[in-house]
Formats: structure tokens, sequence, C-alpha cells
């Protein structure tokens, strides 16, 4: 039956199958809104099928790592939300993404959903603040979405809402007296946490970090309940300390449902004992392209060829393979013999931030470019060390690898230590000592 604004029987028919099936509601109003029919891929498919569940109450916190281009944007954060809108108008979201344009825009576009005559028609919702506004919205019924960059202020408010038939202070008590009390109502709304990081920023440390302790504070404390409002973690990745790896890792309490689609599935992979604070959410898929109507697998390999660190990333989800492929494993080799003498040698040096068992070891590397070429890893100091020893291992390997003899008549150059935390203070401590040494970044 097609759809009739104008017949009862029709509206009732569509709103029972629309609020009922979440991939069927996502189809129905990309139509509605973009005038062409949704190319559904499989992955659309297992997407529908874990929002369901996040809807129903059986997954709260969720990854979803999913190449750019696959219109995961307009899946989870557009689409879910306005049916979540749809079966509960009561329900409130807050939508943060790397850019404040961008979530404002989404949440514009929400907005628009709720406010076409098919939906209306289905679902009257009537706007309680002004139609033009996009970082925040409130419904009649209560309901609301709350838009802003990811490193933006988002105080004052929360995703989820408290029982309606409770005071705070009875709220507070029942959740003292029992750890277990399940305060919702039903799904309440969600925290949708979209793109983070833009992939540009994917090598600022700066940039990465902020965001990181973000999600340990603003973004946490945003949820009314933090063991029960669902918090949806999506997109892409683009290195191995990215808010999905820094989460599958461990660096928030509790775990997270991980849905993991590369571009190109290969069931044989298995998941990464790393993430050791993810749980597998398991799909049955096919090998091969993931959406072939959108990349098929030529244009994937074409894509991989072309820029393999981007392709590992982004696309097959394993910011890992990025890293590996820096360093070719047939560039390395082993020598019993080198040459006397080299066209350079270097010292360069990484130090950590602390001597703790969970940090990394400092390492001093002694490294020498011949003149065939090659790099000769001559000596390498790795350990845990504080300031004062880091001193002195640093000024005592400086001294070591300017001696010279028969063996090496190539003495040190200079000493490359990265400038920042403890290494700042090392370069400090070694020009002191006459070391020559220069800060890198």
């Amino acid at each position: 039956m097609k759809f009739d604004i104008n017949d009862p029987k029709s509206v009732r028919l569509y709103k029972l199958a629309l609020e009922s099936d979440f991939l069927l509601f996502a189809r129905f109003f990309f139509k509605v809104k973009n005038s062409v029919k949704m190319n559904v891929g499989m992955h659309h498919k297992v997407l529908a099928d874990t929002l369901e569940k996040v809807y129903n109450g059986d997954i709260v916190h969720l990854i979803i790592n999913v190449p750019p281009g696959f219109s995961k944007t307009e899946f989870v954060v557009k689409l879910f939300t306005a049916w979540c809108m749809a079966r509960n108008p009561r329900c409130r979201f807050l939508h943060a993404t790397y850019a404040a344009k961008l979530a404002l825009d989404n949440s514009a576009e929400i907005k628009d959903i709720l406010l076409t005559p098919e939906f209306q028609a289905m679902w009257p919702l009537t706007l309680k603040t002004d139609k033009r506004a996009k970082a925040q919205w409130v419904t009649e019924q209560k309901g609301a979405v709350n838009a802003a960059g990811a490193g933006g202020q988002i105080t004052g408010f929360r995703a989820g809402y408290p029982p309606e038939d409770m005071t705070d202070e009875e709220l507070t008590e029942a959740l003292e007296k029992n750890p277990d009390f399940d305060p919702r109502q039903g799904f309440t709304g969600a925290l949708l946490l979209d793109d983070l990081i833009k992939p540009d920023d994917a090598d600022s440390e700066a940039k990465c970090g902020a965001i990181v302790k973000r999600l340990n504070g603003t973004f946490r404390s945003r949820v009314m309940f933090e063991k029960y409002t669902p918090i949806i973690l999506l997109g892409q990745r683009i290195s191995e300390d990215d808010p999905s790896g820094f989460l599958l890792k461990g660096g928030y309490a509790g775990k997270w449902h991980h849905l993991n689609l590369p571009a190109i599935i290969c069931n044989a992979t298995t998941y990464p004992k790393k993430y050791t604070h993810g749980i597998k959410i398991n799909y049955d898929l096919p090998d091969g392209p993931l959406w072939p109507w959108k990349f098929d697998k030529p244009e994937l390999m074409e894509y991989k060829e072309a820029k393999p660190d981007v392709y590992a990333a982004q696309y097959d989800q394993d910011p890992d393979a990025a890293l590996i492929r820096v360093f070719q494993e047939d560039w390395w080799g082993y020598y019993s013999n080198f040459p006397p003498s080299f066209r350079d040698r270097r010292i360069y040096t990484d130090t950590a931030q602390k001597k703790e068992e969970e940090h990394d070891s400092t390492v001093f590397v002694d490294a020498a470019l011949g003149y065939d070429g090659f790099i000769y890893i001559l000596h390498i100091l790795e350990g845990k060390m504080e300031a004062p020893q880091l001193r002195r291992e640093g000024e005592d390997f400086w001294k070591k690898c300017r001696e010279t003899g028969a063996k090496i008549r190539t003495p040190a150059s200079v000493m490359k230590v990265e400038d920042k935390v403890s290494g700042t203070g090392l370069i400090q401590e070694l020009v002191a000592k006459n070391v020559k040494v220069e800060g890198i970044s």
C-alpha cells in the first residue's frame, strides 16, 4: 500500500510498521527528505539491528566503526534520532561532532524530518522553541536535541531524562539503596558522538588528547544515568590513540559493545586481543566489499595502493596496519660487519613521561647513515628512568657514541631529543654538560 497522507487507515498502518522497524523508517524518510530511494547496503541492516538493541536497552555503550562515505551520520545520527522521537516524543539527545557547524546542521536536519507532513501525520509534534534554532530545540512533549562541537560548551543539558514521578531526593535515595535500580522509563534519549576528531588531526597529540580527556570528563557527565543512558561513539578509525582506541583499551570504566565494519569483510580476521574493553558484535555478512554500490573491490584496492595508511585506518578500521607500513618488514636486515666510517651518525632519544610500569621506556638509539645508503643501528639503550638517572645515562651514552677507533671512525655528531615533558628538561641538562643536543617535535 502506498502511503496516503489523507487516508487515516494508510497513516495508521504505516505508523505501526515504521515504529516497529527502524530500517523501514530510515528508508521511508530518506526518500521523503531526499526525493530518491535509499540504496540499502548490508551494513545498513547490521546498523539497524544494533541500534534497535540500543533502543530496547540491550546495549548501553556502543562504538561503531565504519568507513567514510557509508552514510553513517545520516543513518545513526539523523534518522535514528527521528525514529526514537517518533516512538518516544520525550527523548532528549545530545549530539557532538568535531565541527560545531556540522553538529548544528545535523540537528537542523533532524528537526526538518520531524516537521515533514509525513512525520506530522503519523506523530504530530510541536516545536516549543524557534523553528530556526539549531543548537538546541525543544518540543511541547518535552523532547529535545542539543548539538555542539566536540570541543565546545555542552554544559546545562543531559541526554536522557529522569522519572517524571520521582523527586530528585527520592531518585537519589533509590539509587543509594539499590545500585541495580533502573530509573529509566524505557528509552529516554542518548549521547551521540560522531567523528569527534577529523582525520586531518589524527597526528595531533594535543587535539586528540583534549578530546580523549573530554570522554572521561565533560561527555561522561552529560548523560542522565551513566549506567543506563546510551552513549554511541561513531566514526572511522584514524589512529591507535583515537577515541575508539582509547575506549576499547580501557580508557573509560566499563566495556563497550563494538560494531566494527571494514570496507572489505574478511570473516577470517580475529578480534584484536588489545581491545580488552570491547565486546565484539558479530554479524553474518559474506566476505567481500561491504557496500559494492558505493565502492567495489577494484576501487578499494586502487585506493589502498594509492594511500595505504589512510586505507588501513579509515577503511579497514586497523590503524595498527597503517603504523606497520611506515617501516616495511623487508626493509630490515642484520649485519655481521659494518663499514668503519659513515656519512653521518646521530643519536635519537625518546623519553618516557614517567617511570611507572604502565608507561613506555626511554630509548636512546645510535644510528649511522652509510655511504651505501643503508642506515645502521649501532647501539640502543632502553629503560625506565627518572630525571637524575636520565641525565646521567644520556651523558654516558653521548660519550660512548663520541668515542672512535679502528672499528668505528665516525663519532656521533648530535643528539636529537623529543622536546616535550621529560625531554625538555633533559635537553637543558645536557646542554649544560656540553653535549651537542637539539630538540625535535
